[in-house]
């Protein structure tokens, strides 16, 4: 588990941020981002191949990435480029609202960003029934089963979408009624800073309360559904 979220982080954050802050000193900036992709997309592949998962992490790595190539061809614009990192995780939390979009096609059904999280990077104590039921088997269970576990899930994308959202709308009428310039950039960018902290900390207290309410199951067939797990398993 700690070498698959080694794996994750290497290939989807410091790999893509190492090689664009080397190349792009050497290189235009543009290309350098480019370059950039090529790790997330072999992670995306890599975990796609050997493990049928798809890699939300290196999903949104690229997303972010575009979004930077889209900002720096707009330098010129200082009211669009003064958004800065604004803009960039606007976008990308653009996409975890819509994971909270009730979408089904076929066998697809969509799921909020941080079940995705849970699943692929195996963040979360879930008891399982056997020592044979997998990590990502739990997930699904528990999706299944538990309302506070789907409830928990919602919510946390919910606040970490819709607060850089809101943020990103923000920074949007000031830099259109105050106007704009690279300074004002600095400063602008420094308000995402801030918001982390405010995150991580809603994210603490979030925890806590869930821990502390504990997952009641919610489907009444799910003892039998259990009893079957079990027989077939053993």
């Amino acid at each position: 588990m700690t070498l698959r979220v080694l794996f994750i982080f290497i290939f989807d954050v410091a790999l893509p941020l190492i090689l664009y802050f080397t190349l792009s000193y050497q290189i235009w900036a543009i290309w350098a981002l480019l370059i950039s992709f090529i790790p997330p997309i072999i992670s995306i592949f890599i975990n796609f191949i050997f493990r049928k998962q798809f890699d939300v992490i290196g999903m949104l790595s690229i997303i972010g990435i575009v979004s930077a190539i889209i900002l720096v061809s707009f330098k010129n614009v200082s009211k669009f480029y003064s958004l800065g990192m604004s803009f960039i995780f606007g976008v990308i939390d653009l996409i975890l609202v819509i994971t909270l979009i009730p979408i089904k096609i076929g066998s697809f059904e969509m799921r909020p960003f941080a079940y995705y999280c849970s699943k692929n990077l195996g963040i979360g104590n879930y008891k399982g029934l056997t020592k044979y039921e997998t990590f990502s088997e739990r997930c699904e269970r528990y999706w299944r089963n538990y309302a506070l576990f789907r409830q928990a899930l919602i919510i946390g994308t919910a606040v970490w979408g819709f607060v850089f959202l809101l943020e990103l709308l923000i920074i949007i009428i000031i830099v259109c009624t105050k106007g704009s310039d690279y300074n004002d950039n600095i400063s602008y960018d420094r308000v995402v800073y801030y918001t982390f902290p405010f995150l991580s900390l809603f994210n603490s207290i979030f925890s806590l309360w869930v821990k502390t309410k504990g997952f009641k199951e919610d489907n009444p067939n799910h003892d039998k559904l259990e009893s079957f797990y079990v027989t077939v398993k053993t």
